[in-house]
């Protein structure tokens, strides 16, 4: 066996535990970013909810003539303020939904390059245990 028989086995091993340790750190990298997007896509539904109820309040705020606590008259003012209300709420709403969805799609695209890194990575193990 000559020396140079014994170079390129220990450069594989070398290049196979690198290679693992980077598809480990990617998995990692995978996993916590899985997580964030289910995060963001739970306060996405949450947001999407609260906007649903608020414009539902808005409409039937609008039908109301009688209070149906007090079953007194509702001015026409006080349903004016809130419907101001409500609206300043689904604007916030509206802007809080826009910001999450464009960091959800965001973290969807560097998963979806990371999860092909990975994948790269794991034909590359492959290769190399060959």
């Amino acid at each position: 066996m000559c020396s140079s028989d014994l170079k390129t086995p220990n450069f594989d091993n070398e290049l196979l535990k690198k290679t693992k340790i980077q598809l480990s750190e990617k998995k990692e990298k995978i996993d916590y970013l899985n997580n964030k997007i289910i995060e963001l896509s739970s306060k996405i539904n949450s947001l999407r909810l609260k906007e649903k109820e608020d414009l539902e309040k808005k409409n039937r705020l609008f039908k109301i003539d009688l209070c149906p606590t007090c079953l007194q008259d509702v001015p026409d003012s006080h349903k004016h303020n809130i419907l101001n209300e409500t609206e300043s709420q689904l604007v916030k709403t509206k802007r809080q939904l826009s910001e999450l969805t464009e960091e959800n799609n965001k973290t969807l695209l560097i998963f979806n390059m990371e999860k092909s890194l990975s994948t790269e990575l794991e034909s590359k193990i492959s290769a190399l245990e060959i």
